[in-house]
C-alpha cells in the first residue's frame, strides 16, 4: 500500500462483535480487524469507541506501516435506528485516523448493503438479536423488530435461549411437558449431577443464582440457543416447536416492511446471523410462513459481510463505483431451492 492510495474503511459495530475492513477503490481487502461489542445504546459511548478504535487499529496494522489516504469511514453501529451525526463518527474514532468523510448509520443498513449488493429489498438479521430493514429503490427505509432483548428480538438466539429456559423451568415445576431441555440446561449451568440425585427444592436455588447473577450477560444466555438447536435435531418436540416459532417470527418481520415500502413486485429477501446460518428448521419455517402469506419473492445469500457493506456504503455516498463483484450481488446469489417447503419438521 502506498501513501497515495485512497481507501475506504468500513466498520460493523455489533452487539456481540466489532469488525473493521480497509477496502481499496478497486475492491481489494487490505486489512481486517476485530474487537468486542460496540452497541450505541446499551453500552457506554466510551466502550463503543474503544471497540471501534481497536478493530480499526488492527485493520491498519494488517494493511501495512504506511498510512493510506482514507477517503471515507462508514461506521454501522448497533443501537442506532437510522443515519447518525458525522461528528459522532469522528468522536467514536477518537482521532485514530484522518479521513475526508465520516458516516454513521445503523449496522443493519451496512448489512443490507452487503447482503443485497445495493438493490432494493428486505434484509433480516437473526443473530444474538433480530431485526429487519427494507430499502426501496428510491432510498426509502422501513424497519421492523430490533426492540432489544427485554421487549423484542423474536427469533433471535437470545429469544430461543430464553424461551428454552422458560420451558425447562416449567418442566422442572411440573407445569410443562417433559423435555430434554431441562436436563441440557442443568448441564449447561454446571448442575448436571443435581438433576439425578436431588429435588428441585435443592438444585433450584443454584439454578436461579446462575440465571440472575449480576455478571450474567445477554451473550451468556444466548449461548444456550445452540443447545436448543441440537435437541431439535434429535427430535425433541419442545425444542423443535421453539425453532419453528422462531422462523415464523422472523418471517413476520418482513410483512409490515413489504407493505410500508410497497415492495409487492419482485421482492428480494436476504438473511444473516448465526441462527439463520446454522438452523434448517428456522429457515424452513421462515419460507413456509412467507409462502402462506402469498408473497412472491426471491431469496439471496448474503453477498458480503457487513463490514464490507459499510465500506461499500461509503463508496455509494461519494459516487465511487465499486468493483463488479460487489455490484448487485450477482444473479448466482439467488437460491430458489431454499424456498422449498418440507414436511412439518425433520424428525
Amino acid at each position: 500500500m502506498t501513501q497515495r492510495e485512497a481507501v475506504f474503511i468500513g466498520v460493523d459495530a455489533g452487539g456481540t462483535h466489532t469488525r473493521a475492513v480497509i477496502l481499496s477503490a478497486a475492491g481489494a481487502v487490505l486489512g481486517r480487524g476485530s474487537a468486542g461489542a460496540a452497541n450505541y445504546r446499551s453500552a457506554s459511548l466510551s466502550q463503543a469507541s474503544k471497540a471501534i478504535r481497536k478493530a480499526v487499529e488492527w485493520a491498519l496494522r494488517e494493511a501495512g506501516p504506511v498510512p493510506p489516504r482514507v477517503r471515507a469511514v462508514f461506521i454501522g453501529c448497533s443501537g442506532l435506528e437510522g443515519p447518525g451525526d458525522p461528528e459522532e463518527a469522528r468522536r467514536l474514532l477518537g482521532g485514530l485516523i484522518r479521513a475526508d468523510h465520516h458516516y454513521l448509520d445503523t449496522d443493519v443498513y451496512a448489512g443490507h448493503r452487503a447482503a443485497l449488493g445495493g438493490r432494493a429489498g428486505i434484509f433480516v438479521v437473526a443473530g444474538t438479536g433480530s431485526i429487519a430493514l427494507g430499502v426501496a429503490s428510491d432510498g426509502r427505509r422501513a424497519r421492523s423488530g430490533g426492540w432489544g432483548n427485554r421487549f423484542g428480538d423474536e427469533g433471535s438466539a437470545n429469544w430461543i435461549a430464553t424461551e428454552g429456559i422458560r420451558e425447562a423451568l416449567r418442566a422442572a415445576d411440573g407445569r410443562g411437558s417433559a423435555t430434554a431441555v431441562l436436563d441440557e440446561l442443568l448441564w449447561f449451568v454446571g448442575l448436571a449431577e443435581a438433576r439425578e440425585e436431588r429435588l428441585l427444592e435443592e438444585y433450584g436455588p443454584a439454578l436461579t443464582a446462575w440465571l440472575y447473577a449480576p455478571e450474567r450477560s445477554i451473550s451468556d444466555i444466548a449461548a444456550f440457543a445452540p443447545v436448543v438447536h441440537r435437541l431439535a435435531d434429535r427430535g425433541d418436540a419442545c425444542a423443535g416447536a421453539l425453532l419453528d416459532a422462531a422462523g415464523t417470527s422472523l418471517a413476520e418481520l418482513v410483512l409490515p416492511i413489504r407493505q410500508a415500502l410497497g415492495l409487492a413486485v419482485q421482492l428480494t429477501i436476504s438473511c444473516s446471523g448465526g441462527v439463520w446460518q446454522h438452523n434448517p428448521i428456522v429457515r424452513r419455517s421462515f419460507h413456509r410462513r412467507l409462502q402462506a402469506a402469498g408473497i412472491d419473492y426471491s431469496f439471496r445469500d448474503a453477498a458480503s459481510p457487513a463490514e464490507i457493506g459499510a465500506a461499500l456504503a461509503a463508496m455509494d455516498i461519494l459516487g465511487v463505483r465499486p468493483p463488479d463483484p460487489y455490484l448487485q450481488g450477482g444473479d448466482d446469489a439467488t437460491r430458489s431451492a431454499d424456498r422449498s417447503v418440507p414436511p412439518t419438521r425433520e424428525g
